[in-house]
C-alpha cells in the first residue's frame, strides 16, 4: 500500500516563501521611496536658488504601492493660465516595456539643465527597482500557485491520497482468464 505524500511541511515553507517575498517587496519600495525623496529634496534645494517659473522643473517622479505592486513613474508637467490661477496638468511618460526604463531622451526633452544629471542618476535607480519587482511578483504568483496545488493535495483532492489499501499501479499487468 503506498502512503499518500505528506506535503504539510511543504506548504510551511511555501508561505515563509512568500513571506520573505513580500519582504523584499518592502524593501524595494523603501529603496525607491529614498531615491524619490532624494530627488525631490534636490529639486526643492535648486528651485529655492533659483527664482522664477520657468526655472521650475517640469518633471515629476512618483513612486507608491499598492499591494504587491510598485508603480514608478514619471510624469510631464504643464502650467496653464495666469500667475495666481495656474492649473497643472499631468501627462505621464511612456517607458519602454523590455528595458523598464524611461528613453533618456525623453527625459531629456523635459527636464531643466540643472536637474539632469539627478534625474539620469535617479532613473538607473528606478529602472533596476522596477526589474526587481517585477520578478520578485512572479515569484509571489509561482509561489501561491505551487501552494494551492499542494494544499489541494492535502485535502485529498488530486494526486497522492489514500485509495482505502488499494495499490493502483497503471503499469501492472492484467491478469485475464480465458
Amino acid at each position: 500500500m503506498s502512503k499518500p505524500m505528506d506535503l504539510g511541511v511543504c506548504v510551511k515553507a511555501y508561505d515563509e516563501a512568500l513571506a520573505a517575498l513580500v519582504r523584499c517587496i518592502d524593501e524595494l519600495h523603501e529603496v525607491g521611496m529614498a531615491a524619490a525623496t532624494a530627488y525631490w529634496d534636490f529639486v526643492r534645494r535648486e528651485e529655492a536658488r533659483r527664482p522664477g517659473y520657468e526655472n521650475r522643473t517640469s518633471l515629476e517622479l512618483s513612486c507608491y504601492r499598492r499591494g504587491n505592486h510598485i508603480e514608478i513613474k514619471w510624469s510631464h508637467i504643464k502650467w496653464f493660465g495666469k500667475t495666481g490661477s495656474r492649473t497643472k496638468v499631468r501627462t505621464p511618460l511612456r517607458r519602454g516595456t523590455e528595458t523598464f526604463s524611461y528613453h533618456e531622451n525623453t527625459l531629456k526633452a523635459h527636464a531643466k539643465e540643472w536637474e539632469w544629471d539627478m534625474v539620469k542618476e535617479t532613473e538607473q535607480k528606478m529602472a533596476i527597482i522596477r526589474q526587481s519587482a517585477r520578478h520578485v511578483v512572479r515569484a509571489i504568483i509561482s509561489m501561491r500557485s505551487a501552494g494551492k496545488v499542494d494544499k489541494k493535495n492535502l485535502l485529498g483532492l488530486n494526486w497522492g491520497r489514500d485509495t482505502g489499501g488499494v495499490e493502483e499501479d497503471e503499469h501492472a499487468e492484467i491478469d485475464h482468464e480465458t
